[in-house]
């Protein structure tokens, strides 16, 4: 084509304008953050969807019903919109049906190999679901395929939860941040820590755990602690065996992931006086409608129960079942519910909690949390001489803690594709949730596989955030 000539077609970088120039003079104007294109004017302004994957364009007309046919390939940069006379509405459903289609493209992509066995993926916005989708299997062995209202085993899910519930106490002024955890759980009252010189005996602590510090995983619980929570009847008998244990440093000193928030469901009995599965369920699960949602599966929803696989160890494509997967899931309420990552769930269940989350504490017209206790659980809470958040040698830079939630509190390497101001967490099991304030989005990714693997999030994230 050459240059100059009516045909010419300029493309501007990245958040300028793009504009073509066809043969016929009319101008199409790029609004390629959302993978749109406008041309004309009156009534018939067209729109065209591109594809990220840039492979086709697939063009509509508004109030003619004429199909243009266009070839080669496009390739454009993220540009902004420019105004239309389009209504907003066309504009929103174009956009909301290419992110299906990019995600559903992404995905299949990255199962192809039998990298995936079967997952579920939500995208939402400003309370509208743009994006429901089921993708692979429940079981390798029956080829029985996911669907939408399959139920996962959510684990560490359940820990925003908890804090969430934990947080509704304290608007009722139960308790204060700074209070020490033994003013209700006296067995904390004196407390050891581990020595950092080997074979040294643990020494008493110089501070008493506060609560605040069980919100942030400050309070030198780790995971090393998991088998006396395991071995406990109740959360009672729990929070006995962990006082007897030393801390991993002390208190307010360090982060470390573990069982803070299962000690935190502890309180919440003791401040509401009821137990904390049924506190949890008349506060949030309840209300909230999540009606999949529980600490056991019924025996009539057993059957929509997804699998759960490890990986042989040949290669990441390979699958086996897992332990945890060869056991049934408990069908009536056990007498130990964790805090920490007892619940299991649906996505569109769990959609229903962060959507209140997102939303600044309300959700169909009611109010669960203050929008303060929200912006607790949503920015970093974790002290600057703490430093980021980190497993072993795994330093997650620019990652913080809230009252809730991991924050992006800066740019990170470790999570290049991330907003800063993004919140999210995720399960054992291989799930991820994350949401954006700013942009008013919410994602979740549900897999049943382990070792916890961040793989299905990387693939969706950046589709995601290439239309919104």
């Amino acid at each position: 084509m050459p240059r100059g000539s009516p045909e010419e077609m300029q493309v501007s970088s990245y958040r300028t304008t793009t504009r073509i120039r066809l043969a016929d003079g009319d101008a199409l104007d790029q609004a390629g953050e959302h993978g749109l294109l406008f041309f004309g004017s009156g009534q018939d302004r067209a729109f065209a969807s591109f594809s990220p994957r840039w492979h086709h364009l697939a063009v509509m007309i508004r109030f003619h019903s004429v199909l243009l046919a266009l070839s080669g390939m496009l390739l454009f940069t993220s540009c902004d919109l420019q105004q239309s006379t389009m209504p907003a509405p066309e504009v929103a459903d174009l956009i909301k049906a290419q992110l299906d289609e990019d995600i559903t493209h992404a995905v299949a992509e990255y199962s192809r190999d039998g990298a995936m066995v079967g997952a579920v993926t939500l995208v939402a916005r400003d309370r509208e679901v743009l994006h429901l989708q089921a993708h692979g299997v429940k079981s390798l062995e029956t080829q029985e395929p996911v669907e939408t209202d399959t139920i996962f085993r959510i684990h560490s899910f359940t820990k925003a939860m908890t804090s969430a519930a934990a947080l509704m106490l304290y608007e009722q002024g139960k308790y204060h941040f700074d209070d020490p955890i033994s003013k209700w759980l006296p067995e904390f009252a004196e407390i050891k820590v581990k020595s950092t010189v080997k074979g040294e005996r643990p020494t008493a602590a110089r501070s008493s755990i506060k609560v605040g510090q069980l919100f942030t995983h400050t309070s030198g619980l780790g995971y090393e602690h998991f088998d006396d929570l395991k071995k406990s009847r109740n959360l009672d008998e729990m929070s006995q065996r962990l006082a007897t244990l030393p801390l991993a440093f002390e208190p307010g000193s360090d982060w470390r992931y573990g069982v803070s928030t299962d000690l935190l469901g502890r309180l919440i009995e003791v401040w509401s006086g009821q137990s904390y599965a049924d506190y949890l369920d008349q506060q949030l699960i309840q209300p909230l409608g999540m009606v999949d949602t529980a600490f056991f599966v019924p025996a009539e929803k057993q059957e929509r129960l997804i699998s759960i696989y490890q990986s042989s160890g040949k290669d990441e494509t390979d699958f086996v079942m897992a332990d945890a997967g060869k056991r049934a899931a408990p069908s009536n309420l056990p007498t130990f519910c964790s805090p920490g990552g007892g619940l299991f769930s649906t996505i569109t269940d769990y959609y229903q909690f962060l959507g209140m989350i997102a939303n600044q504490g309300e959700w169909l017209g009611k109010r669960y949390l203050d929008a303060s206790s929200v912006a607790l659980m949503t920015t970093n809470q974790v002290p600057s001489e703490v430093g980021w958040v980190s497993f072993g040698e795994e330093i997650r830079d620019g990652m913080g803690f809230g009252y809730g939630f991991n924050v992006v509190a800066q740019e990170s390497k470790f999570d290049s594709d991330a907003r800063v101001g993004e919140c999210g967490w995720g399960g054992l099991a291989s799930c991820h949730y994350w949401f954006d304030p700013e942009s008013k989005l919410v994602v979740i990714t549900l897999e049943q596989i382990l070792p916890y693997r961040w793989s299905l999030e990387r693939v969706v994230k950046p589709v995601v955030y290439q239309h919104y």
